[in-house]
């Protein structure tokens, strides 16, 4: 089950899916004691946790803390999964009512996790049905958490096999081995594990049939998708690993070469990582000497035809000089290549004093940038939850912390367009929020370069791509290290720099063309309420039935 994932293996996800939990719960039936199939349910499933979060032991960058955090969230999350094997019973199969409150409690438990501190979005049990193109699609019905619902509803029924007494058939055909003993109730049972483990792929066909293909003549969008692919030392000045941090004048030549030998003059929109250089966007860092070098040497003399005026944001005077800023060089891009050019930066707003993770968008022919600002920080690396937090945030020199953002929010471009940063995507209420806002197409700016050499850019990346089959909106995505990559509205991953693990780390760049084909979902129209409404009303009904029950046997006591 800890490999039962399309991160680990797209293999034994869809076992996973049908029932691999069930398999389990049969297992764990020998323990007589209440107390101790709890026990035996919380480490089990805390130990599937640890393979599947394994990326968080990666420490390099992040710190020892980090493995304290590893363990706490693998044992709370074995806590959650055994309070909810405890409404399993210890003989007998599960009613439909109470399988169906079983599969609504474990979903109630996977929403509350995105509302505590920062939220934990990360392994619910339904990625095992993203595994396959087919049954991914179900996700356009009731998002991530039904996908969750539908898993443990499968696993609830396939439990109840193990339950079926046989019955005996004719005498005049049981000697024949075609012909097993075998009772009807038993049948009905496989019948309804088998058609309730079947419909996610079904719905999938019909999902792909009536999508693929519509919108033909829907515009189409040329894009280019830059990777740096730099570790935190290389990227920022890190306390004791300052002689690996490479200048942000030679970060930008990077990015610039990578543009250069791509031919991206023709792309509609250049999409640069979260933080994709450091330091803040209006900070003057470079001599405009230096700028216009580098620019001529990497792009050509037609580009100093795109430097952009020479006044804040993008310039200012210091002494008898002029510095310029990281907006110098994106609105450069932008007017160069005639392109659009989002980006993450980090922001500061002088008069608030306040800092953000931000995105900005840059136009070629307009002297306006739109920003956005990060909603959902990282405790201790981007915001301070607890004041006893500091001293530790310090031993990692981190001093400043960022501002919350509010709102989404939808860039108006060629074609309507929202941002998610790192973290977000993975909250399917939160993306949603932008394409209701009318986006039309879904970016995503990431950064997993803080957990080299792990499965973390893979799994963030199938997160990811859940958004897009949920809002039936393509999604571009620029990583740091990993995973760029383009899908379309259905999932279909169209172009990719880098699968996952170390082939994360290469310094890449993506052109392709993108179609801007949309279309409304389920999902979209009741978000995550369409599936946390019934699971209040099965909870609701297997608590009433049990409480009447209760008064039943009383009175017929009496």
């Amino acid at each position: 089950m800890g490999f039962g994932q399309p991160g680990w293996s797209s293999f034994l996800a869809p076992f996973a899916a049908a029932c691999g939990y069930a398999l389990f719960w049969k297992s764990f039936l020998i323990f007589s004691s209440v107390k101790k199939r709890f026990w035996a349910a919380t480490l089990w499933f805390a130990l599937v946790q640890a393979i599947q979060l394994s990326w968080m032991t990666s420490h390099e960058y992040q710190g020892l803390y980090i493995l304290f955090v590893y363990a706490l969230l693998t044992v709370g999350l074995g806590v959650q999964f055994g309070m909810l094997s405890l409404v399993l019973p210890g003989e007998g199969p599960l009613s439909i009512l109470r399988v169906l409150a079983l599969a609504s409690f474990w979903t109630l438990f996977e929403w509350l996790r995105f509302f505590i501190l920062c939220g934990f979005s990360f392994n619910p049990v339904g990625m095992a049905l993203s595994a396959s193109l087919l049954s991914l699609q179900f996700a356009a019905f009731w998002g991530v958490l039904g996908l969750s619902f539908w898993v443990i509803l499968t696993n609830g029924f396939a439990f109840n096999l193990f339950f079926r007494p046989s019955l005996s058939v004719p005498d005049q055909l049981s000697a024949f081995p075609l012909f097993p003993k075998v009772s009807s109730r038993a049948v009905k049972a496989l019948g309804i594990w088998v058609a309730v483990a079947a419909f996610p792929y079904l719905f999938g066909i019909a999902h792909l049939k009536v999508h693929d293909g519509r919108n033909k003549n829907a515009e189409k969008l040329t894009v280019a998708l830059v990777q740096p692919g730099l570790l935190p030392s290389q990227k920022i000045p890190l306390a004791g690993r300052l002689d690996a941090f490479i200048p942000p004048l030679e970060q930008w030549r990077r990015i610039f070469f990578l543009l250069s030998q791509a031919h991206a003059k023709r792309v509609d929109l250049i999409v640069l990582p979260e933080a994709a250089l450091p330091f803040f966007l209006d900070e003057p860092l470079f001599s405009l000497s230096s700028a216009t070098s580098m620019v001529l040497e990497e792009l050509g003399s037609e580009a100093l035809g795109a430097v952009p005026a020479l006044q804040p944001p993008f310039a200012i005077a210091q002494s008898e000089q002029i510095a310029v800023t990281h907006a110098f060089f994106a609105k450069l891009l932008a007017k160069h290549f005639k392109a659009e050019v989002v980006a993450g930066f980090d922001g500061y707003d002088r008069a608030l004093q306040k800092s953000y993770n931000a995105a900005y968008h840059f136009l070629p022919y307009s002297s306006r940038i739109s920003r956005y600002d990060k909603r959902i920080l990282m405790p201790v690396a981007e915001y301070l939850p607890f004041e006893w937090a500091r001293r530790l945030a310090q031993r990692y020199g981190i001093c400043d912390f960022f501002e919350p953002g509010n709102e989404a929010k939808v860039f108006e471009g060629r074609i309507p367009f929202s941002v998610s940063i790192c973290y977000e995507e993975t909250f399917p209420h939160l993306v949603r929020e932008g394409r209701k806002g009318g986006a039309a197409l879904l970016v995503t700016l990431t950064n997993d370069n803080w957990y080299p050499q792990s499965r973390l850019p893979r799994q963030h990346f199938d997160l990811g791509r859940l958004r897009a089959v949920e809002n039936g909106a393509p999604l571009l995505r620029s990583g740091n290290s990993g995973i760029t990559a383009a899908v379309d509205s259905l999932g279909r991953v169209l172009a990719k720099v880098g699968r996952g693990g170390r082939s994360d780390w290469v310094s890449g760049i993506i052109v392709t063309e993108i179609s801007s084909s949309h279309h409304n979902t389920p999902y979209l129209l009741w978000g995550n309420w369409g599936i946390l409404i019934p699971s209040v009303c099965f909870l609701c009904a297997a608590l009433l039935r049990r409480r009447l029950t209760e008064v039943y046997k009383l009175l017929v006591g009496r």
